[in-house]
């Protein structure tokens, strides 16, 4: 004998109340009165009952999933936008399926080719690399956010951060405490990231009228272990900056531990900043100063535009920056009365 499979009918006669509560509670939680949506909850937990996502679509529209393209899930920078994408999305009865290109420009394109638009209701693209035609393409078929990219001039929904001024910050910074030679460890030139980044440093160099040599412009993976080979070939180089800037605390905090063991004082003999404020900029020897970037609300935000967009239909588009802030700490000082000279 086939065994019995509950239903919307069945939790809602145990419940005591309407089949539309029953779905309201699993599409719309806050629209139910928090009485009647604990009532529901508890008869789902304790039939062990799950709605299938494909029968959920059919009735509401909706399959509550929402798709989260990252270009490295192992970034700490990138997990804690997605950690907080997820917390806010989950909170509002959705599901994640998460896409990780693994910074492969080649595989960022075939996610967006292939991904499975009658099964999930939107996508969140986290520091994309792909062009405009790409994310106008994805959208025709899902609702698009953007998170992290600058001013694209398209009307898809997007969340940045303003880079530029947080580079000029960085840049001023270092020149205020006496630093001229600044090197800059950008990150993959591969990525949008790293393009862009160069040319903020310029812009921020050429305004305080800083030569910016192209020997001290270091392409690396966005990881410790870019940071650190990315040092060792600085090292090589004789004509060596007073001061490092690194496109992410990973690529600062490797490039640190490579310093360390060629000998050179941190930030006696060498200033390094990074750029996320991650949670082990505080717990690394020396402290590392680092541009503070709203991972968290980027991402929460990023999921509340989604949000929005799937439950209420919006057809209009917003664009938020967020700004960045310099939080100084043990790695960086004036220059050495001889590094100073050596300027």
């Amino acid at each position: 004998m086939a065994a019995h499979r509950n239903t919307i009918d069945t939790i809602a006669d145990r419940a005591g109340v309407s089949i539309s509560t029953v779905s309201r509670v699993m599409n719309k939680p806050e629209s139910v009165r928090e009485e009647k949506r604990k009532r529901v909850l508890m008869v789902m937990k304790e039939l062990d009952y799950s709605p299938s996502p494909l029968a959920r679509g059919l009735a509401t529209d909706s399959l509550g999933l929402i798709g989260i393209m990252v270009p490295n899930i192992t970034n700490q920078a990138n997990a804690r936008i997605v950690y907080a994408a997820m917390d806010r999305l989950e909170q509002s009865g959705f599901r994640v399926l998460l896409f990780d290109s693994r910074e492969d420009f080649e595989r960022e394109m075939e996610i967006y080719r292939s991904v499975p638009k009658k099964m999930m209701d939107g996508i969140i693209i986290i520091f994309g690399n792909g062009e405009n035609s790409d994310y106008l393409a994805l959208a025709e078929g899902l609702p698009v956010v953007l998170a992290g990219p600058p001013n694209l001039g398209i009307p898809i929904d997007r969340l940045s951060s303003d880079e530029p001024a947080g580079f000029r910050n960085l840049v001023k910074y270092l020149h205020a405490l006496g630093h001229r030679k600044i090197s800059f460890f950008y990150g993959s030139i591969k990525t949008k990231g790293g393009q862009r980044r160069i040319e903020y440093f310029r812009r921020a160099m050429e305004e305080l009228n800083l030569a910016c040599p192209e020997e001290r412009l270091i392409d690396c993976s966005w990881t410790l272990e870019g940071g650190y080979e990315a040092a060792g070939r600085l090292l090589a180089e004789k004509d060596f900056p007073t001061a490092i800037i690194g496109s992410s605390d990973q690529i600062a905090i490797g490039a640190m531990r490579r310093f360390l063991e060629d000998g050179l004082l941190i930030p006696g003999d060498l200033s390094i900043v990074g750029f996320d404020n991650s949670p082990m900029a505080r717990y690394v020897t020396p402290s590392l100063t680092s541009l503070d970037f709203p991972h968290g609300a980027l991402g929460e935000k990023a999921a509340e535009l989604m949000i929005a967009k799937v439950r209420h239909r919006e057809c209009g588009h917003e664009e938020l920056v967020l700004p960045l802030e310099v939080v100084i700490r043990e790695s960086t000082a004036p220059p050495s009365e001889r590094r100073r000279e050596s300027q």
